[in-house]
């Protein structure tokens, strides 16, 4: 009886090779010819264009955000700033202006009188509200200056048209140049580094 039950299982096995049962590849095709075909969106002119105004978008919030890391020239008037009687301008060569809280470095020129172009570094602080901006900041230049090194604290409120001004004086620099401050817009007299100067 044994025998009889293994040899029928054989037969079977050999029978199911060559019966018209479909093969794995061609269950696999009919799998797929069956599932019903994805439709690709068609595109419109109004479809088109609407991408390309979002992606313009975000190229443009990209640059935006480049620009605020790579840091852009940042000038503070002192006295009216350079160019007036007396006046002093401070320029943050490729500033990244500070988040509230933190802090960021200086390191920049200070042109004042007429020829007068000094080195000065620093750092630039906000408060934790954006209230205050503190820069303190050492400038050297020998021939104007002599030996020594000068130092400057500035006091800035970037909110001050719309919240007021928590510096005790006011927008002022109260160290070597000494009176008031504010920012100013950076122009090519005040940011360009000349060969030649005191």
């Amino acid at each position: 009886m044994k025998r009889i039950t293994t040899t029928f299982v054989g037969v079977f096995l050999i029978a199911s090779l060559f019966a018209p049962y479909p093969s794995w590849a061609q269950q696999s095709k009919l799998a797929l010819q069956s599932e019903p075909e994805a439709k690709a969106p068609k595109l419109t002119l109004n479809s088109v264009e609407a991408q390309v105004t979002t992606l313009q978008g975000q190229v443009s919030t990209l640059q935006g955000q480049v620009s605020t890391l790579q840091g852009q020239d940042f000038c503070v008037a002192v006295n009216g700033g350079f160019g007036s009687s007396g006046g002093t301008t401070f320029v943050g060569k490729g500033f990244i202006y500070p988040t509230t809280g933190t802090c960021k470095p200086w390191a920049g020129i200070v042109k004042t009188a007429s020829t007068v172009v000094a080195i000065s570094t620093g750092a630039a602080c906000l408060s934790d509200d954006g209230k205050l901006l503190t820069i303190t900041l050492s400038s050297s230049d020998p021939e104007f200056f002599g030996a020594g090194i000068v130092t400057d604290r500035i006091e800035l409120c970037p909110l001050a048209a719309t919240q007021g001004c928590p510096a005790h004086s006011g927008q002022v620099d109260s160290g070597f140049f000494s009176g008031p401050a504010a920012q100013q817009t950076c122009t090519t007299a005040l940011t360009t580094i000349p060969s030649s100067h005191d």
